[in-house]
């Protein structure tokens, strides 16, 4: 494969996100903004991604592992949790509420799956999930 330069101006919480995978991973950025585009631009569209984990390489599970991580906080599921514990909710927000925890319980069991992967990989997951809050 031949490979290009490209100079690229990317927003700052971009950037931040992908530097934090970066350090996650020990590995330059370069590399991961590289890998990541490798998995956005894959073949395959994302609802295949549980089937082909094992087929991604190390630093794609580590980019989904933080991916699926920034997923997971779904303040609108926070509040509707809050807001039912307070009174009772409407039935939108009842259906609502229960669409979010499926949604939020396939992210959680996903992102399980690449960290046992990456554990099985020799990957320092235990170190990433106490520095990560």
């Amino acid at each position: 494969m031949v490979a290009i330069t490209v100079t690229l101006d990317l927003p700052a919480e971009l950037t931040e996100r992908t530097e934090r995978i970066a350090l996650d991973a020990n590995l330059p950025l370069e590399v991961i903004l590289a890998e990541g585009l490798n998995l956005f631009f894959s073949a395959h569209p994302f609802t295949e991604i549980p089937q082909l984990l094992n087929e991604l390489s190390t630093i794609q599970l580590w980019i989904l592992a933080v991916q699926l991580a920034e997923q997971m906080q779904d303040t609108r599921f926070d509040s509707l949790v809050s807001a039912a514990k307070e009174a009772s909710l409407t039935a939108a927000d009842e259906q609502e509420l229960q669409q979010r925890q499926v949604q939020l319980d396939q992210l959680i069991l996903l992102r399980s799956r690449v960290l046992v992967l990456l554990q099985q990989r020799g990957q320092a997951v235990e170190a990433y999930l106490k520095s990560t809050p």
